[in-house]
């Protein structure tokens, strides 16, 4: 499924910098990978119409990306995130005009809760871990990490952006990536 595609957060190169943008941008990456099966399910199941909720699953992406920042930390991630999801199927149906049977808000509401429980419930504990083990990294690995998977850089741009050789960024990312499979190893083999 093509739903694996990331979110790619543009700033002006000023802003690129900052480290609580930097961390910004990964808590973005890890709450959408989190949440992106229960919005798909959701809009799957809402729109009936596998490339169409494709489709509405990259409008979803941006909306969430483009309005994090009035996201609210204390609440939960995914309950947002489908919350934004039905607005779009809202505007799918009246930009199409599909004489479909529409859910009522009450039936809209019940599948928001159920995807968002579904989604918590199912989260697969390599993924968890691997999550956990991107956050604790210090600023300047977590950015190779964030530059090469969330904003999908090529490791020619990002030795570009780092001002680094290519060689040098390659084997930076080489020994990140190690330091990532052995604190996930370490981490299910502890559950």
């Amino acid at each position: 499924m093509s739903q694996g595609r990331c979110i790619t957060v543009q700033q002006p190169p000023q802003e690129r910098n900052s480290d609580a943008d930097s961390h910004q941008r990964a808590q973005l990456a890890i709450n959408w990978e989190r949440a992106r099966t229960a919005v798909f399910a959701q809009l799957l199941a809402g729109i009936g119409s596998f490339h169409d909720a494709e489709d509405l699953l990259q409008e979803v992406a941006i909306s969430v990306a483009q309005n994090y920042g009035s996201y609210d930390p204390s609440r939960p991630f995914i309950a947002w995130a489908l919350g934004i999801t039905r607005n779009h199927m809202l505007m799918y149906f009246r930009r199409y005009h599909r004489n479909r049977v529409t859910f009522s808000n009450e039936l809209m509401a019940s599948m928001e809760r159920h995807f968002a429980a579904a989604a918590e419930v199912s989260i697969d504990p390599r993924r968890e871990a691997l999550h956990r083990c991107i956050s604790r990294l210090d600023d300047r690995r977590r950015r190779l990490i964030e530059l090469r998977y969330s904003s999908g850089f090529s490791i020619e741009k990002m030795a570009e952006v780092l001002g680094k050789s290519v060689t040098a960024t390659k084997g930076s990312l080489f020994r990140v990536r190690k330091l990532l499979e052995q604190c996930v190893s370490r981490a299910v083999e502890s559950v």
